[in-house]
């Protein structure tokens, strides 16, 4: 679902605003975090259910190697975090570039599974570097794994950012202000 389709504009979008502010006015802020959490998922899967997994998978192992760099920062573990996420990227994005390059010197026919690669693959991953890098750096405060999940996923900038660090997505989510509605004219 692209940010110009008619289903954005006219049903996704004000679905997904109403809810998090009728939630932020009923409920606590974090029963709106977790709404966003879902419509971001559901936004995320929209164009193929199929690279869903595929995402959890990302962030979970992402996640992990963040919370190991933030107890014991080892240089070798942000090495393996960064090599795996770059060969995540790599695979789906450059693999059939690499692959035909190759079969056209090489005068070969190898072929792998053809995908279409993830939505906002490329986002998703230096945003992930992004996190691990300030795990390993003692720059991560607070690291709940579903908060973790929507500073990944967060539908407004999956597609095209921009990269931001953890702590910045961290203080607008928790600050008061974002789950108010305000309307500035009618005040």
């Amino acid at each position: 679902m692209l940010f110009t389709s008619t289903a954005f504009l006219l049903v996704f979008l004000p679905l997904a605003v109403a809810g998090y502010w009728l939630i932020n006015k009923f409920h606590r802020k974090t029963f709106s975090l977790w709404w966003i959490l879902a419509v971001s998922i559901i936004f995320y899967g929209w164009i193929d259910w199929m690279y869903v997994p595929l995402l959890v998978v990302s962030i979970g192992v992402n996640f992990m190697v963040g919370k190991c760099l933030q107890e014991n920062p080892r240089k070798w573990l942000l090495v393996l975090g960064i090599v795996f996420n770059l060969a995540w990227l790599w695979y789906f994005k450059y693999n059939d570039f690499f692959l035909t390059s190759f079969n056209d010197v090489a005068g070969t026919n190898w072929s792998l599974p053809s995908f279409l690669f993830p939505l906002g693959i490329s986002f998703y991953t230096f945003q992930q570097i992004t996190y691990i890098m300030d795990s390993w750096k003692q720059k991560v405060v607070e690291s709940r794994f579903w908060h973790y999940c929507l500073y990944v996923i967060f539908f407004p900038q999956v597609i095209a950012g921009p990269i931001v660090h953890h702590g910045e997505m961290m203080k607008q989510f928790d600050d008061p202000q974002r789950h108010v509605f305000y309307v500035p004219c009618l005040a």
